[in-house]
Order: C-alpha cells, then structure tokens, then sequence
C-alpha cells in the first residue's frame, strides 16, 4: 500500500504544473480548428477534436497540465509558441499559457466548457 502511495503522489501534478485559462471560441475554421480568443492572444487555433461540442462563441476553460503519461508531447518551439503533438499532429500554444516545458515533456491538454460563461 506504502508503495502505491508513492506512485500517486508522484503522479498528481503540483500547482506549478497546472496553467488554466479562459476563453472564448472564436470561430471553427475549415471543420478542423476550434480558434480561440485568449486575451492577449487572439486567433489561437487548437484541433476541434479537443472539443468537438463547442461552437461559436462558447466561452471554455482551457488547462495544461505538466504529467508523466500525458498524450502531447512539447515537440519543440518557434515563434508562435511551444509546438504540442500527439500521433494525430500538432498545434501552437503561448509558452506563457503553459507550464514549464522542456523538449520531450508529456502534458495533457483539456479544453472544456465553462459552466455559466
């Protein structure tokens, strides 16, 4: 038992490895890409498969969690951001919306509608 709650404790993210955000969906573009409006980051294009049941101007939360085991991976970075992929391809997100990141690192990636918004 000692062992197993080690492993969870290891695995359950710390604050600093959580960067929740809202937001707004913007438009959906080309029946592929949820674009989001993050202030100050507008037109910020995620796979709608993320969240295939928002529309237009759904207001969403969205969370980068820091794991282990995550689905996405921080393939690398360039001018738009950290670039995040998983076997079904790859998108920009804002360095600063993210927790700290090096190459390799697993994280998941949820987008959810925002109760009230």
């Amino acid at each position: 038992m000692t062992n197993f709650l080690l492993f969870l404790a290891f695995m359950t993210p710390t604050p600093a490895e959580i960067v929740t955000t809202p937001t707004v969906v913007d438009r959906i573009e080309e029946n592929e890409w949820l674009v989001l409006d993050v202030s100050p980051h507008p037109s910020l294009p995620v796979p709608l498969r993320l969240a295939p049941a928002l529309r237009e101007g759904d207001a969403a939360t969205v969370t980068v969690t820091l794991t282990v085991v995550g689905p996405f991976s921080l393939q690398g970075r360039d001018s738009r951001g950290l670039v995040l992929g998983d076997e079904l391809g790859t998108f920009h997100w804002p360095e600063v919306l993210a927790p700290p990141m090096q190459i390799g690192d697993r994280c998941t990636f949820t987008l959810r509608p925002r109760p009230g918004g």
